[in-house]
């Protein structure tokens, strides 16, 4: 964009009219005017004139081409841009510590010190956190591919981290020292010095550095002194950004996926009670909310327009949706009638266990669960062992028996007792209970182990 044209459009942003920002500049209208126009062109002091009325910078309002160069360099010209102003870059730190004192240099390398300190400690903190969310968001893969994906984001989060942490300390290190200190070269000038403080000597005459004459006036724009290489490495950290909110949507694409299944299960079941109604219109709003987070990442990757409004729309019918049918889902169920699992119907089993030659038996060392209630039975008349297993029509058990070496004994041989939820017959029973709006309970004890061994085999079986 061309002068004229940033001219016209910071004037009518400030909302002067041209007679109003010639008053200003000390000028007639018909100079803005042409100035407009592109018939002519503003010395430079009133184009820093112009920078103070119209609250811009040097770039705001200089041609592009003046500013940044052709704008149809090739790449290569580019990357050598970049590198020699990094090396500029590089020569100013270089040209400031070398003339700087002692007392300024121990100060300097303490700043930096304490610097990097803090931004190491906040980029800690922010690793935990994005680690913890993303361990959350990986909870639906299976533990071996979920580590092996939290351990690729966590190498992105600590490499873009420590990318972001750099170019914040360069910026800091930067504002805080090298815009205050500049080096003068000019071919008339036989020594180079560095200039105090910009604030330090406004009352005062202007004789921070050393000149034999005053022959050029070096105009420095503190409001947007920058490096382009910043930019460049700007759009390297946007691009990581982008492709860590992209990988994010594989686990909520997933989640939402899961999240339409269960709600569709939940309309179908709605014979079964107006409570499943209710979970499926909550179920629709965490939806509703995880579709238009996707539709949020989809348009910031690839640069769409937002619509901040609809998004607020949409957002709040999410959170009344999810709020109202949860609040009616949780009066719904406090008003069922408990129903405790140890009155359901009851199965009887018999188990008989063989009896090993071994010094010492540990029968039933572990169960799965902490539903099992066992109680010994004193019977002569059994060789081996008889259990009497009593357990609601919900639940399945299996009893497997192993080879055991204890220290310090011989041989031992244990009998575990596996007591899980059969998943179809408690899926059934619960629709049945909650149709005639009966909530199931489920208590420690509800299944009950009876041991029948002789009086001599029972100190075998008791550690």
């Amino acid at each position: 964009m061309k002068f004229c044209d940033k001219l016209a459009k910071q004037r009518k942003n400030n909302n002067f009219s041209q007679e109003q920002l010639a008053e200003k500049l000390g000028v007639s209208r018909q100079a803005v005017s042409k100035w407009e126009l592109g018939a002519s062109y503003p010395d430079m002091e009133k184009i820093i004139q112009m920078c103070n009325i119209l609250n811009c910078t040097l770039e705001d309002l200089l041609d592009d081409g003046i500013i940044k160069g052709e704008v149809n360099i090739n790449q290569n010209q580019k990357l050598n841009n970049y590198l020699q102003e990094f090396l500029g870059f590089i020569t100013k730190i270089y040209n400031m510590f070398t003339k700087m004192n002692f007392k300024q240099k121990f100060i300097c390398l303490l700043e930096i010190a304490i610097s990097i300190f803090l931004l190491f400690i906040l980029g800690g903190i922010i690793c935990l956190i994005l680690c913890s969310i993303t361990e959350l968001l990986l909870e639906i893969f299976p533990s071996n591919i979920r580590n092996y994906i939290q351990n690729i984001f966590s190498f992105i989060y600590i490499v873009i981290l420590l990318i972001i942490g750099i170019i914040i300390w360069i910026h800091l290190f930067k504002i805080r020292y090298l815009d205050y200190y500049i080096t003068i070269e000019d071919k008339n000038t036989t020594k180079k010095t560095i200039e105090k403080e910009v604030d330090s000597d406004i009352k005062g005459n202007i004789n921070n550095y050393q000149t034999r004459k005053k022959e050029k006036i070096i105009i420095r724009d503190p409001k947007h002194s920058y490096f382009s290489f910043f930019t460049f490495l700007g759009k390297i950290i946007t691009s990581c950004l982008k492709f860590i909110i992209a990988m994010f949507l594989i686990p909520v694409i997933g989640l939402l996926v899961f999240l339409l299944f269960i709600m569709t299960v939940s309309f179908v079941h709605v014979k079964y009670g107006i409570l499943f109604f209710y979970i499926g219109g909550a179920l629709f709003g965490s939806s509703l909310l995880l579709a238009l987070l996707i539709y949020g990442i989809y348009n910031f990757i690839f640069n769409q327009k937002h619509y901040f409004k609809v998004y607020f729309i949409i957002f709040i019918t999410s959170l009344l949706l999810i709020a109202i049918n949860l609040g009616i889902s949780f009066v719904t169920v406090i008003n069922y009638k408990p129903i405790d699992i140890s009155k359901q119907k009851q199965i009887t089993k018999t188990e008989y266990l063989e009896l090993k030659d071994y010094n010492q038996i540990n029968l039933l060392a572990t169960c799965e669960n902490g539903f099992v209630n066992k109680e010994i039975v004193i019977d002569n008349s059994i060789d081996n062992i008889k259990l009497e297993i009593i357990y609601p029509n919900i639940y399945q058990y299996q009893i497997i028996g192993e080879k055991q070496y204890l220290e310090g004994t011989n041989d031992s041989y244990l009998y575990h007792l596996y007591v899980d939820y059969d998943i179809f017959k408690t899926y059934k029973i619960l629709l049945e209970n909650l149709k005639n709006q009966r909530l199931i309970t489920f208590y420690d004890n509800a299944i009950k182990v009876k041991i029948y061994v002789s009086q001599d085999n029972y100190f075998k079986i008791v550690q």
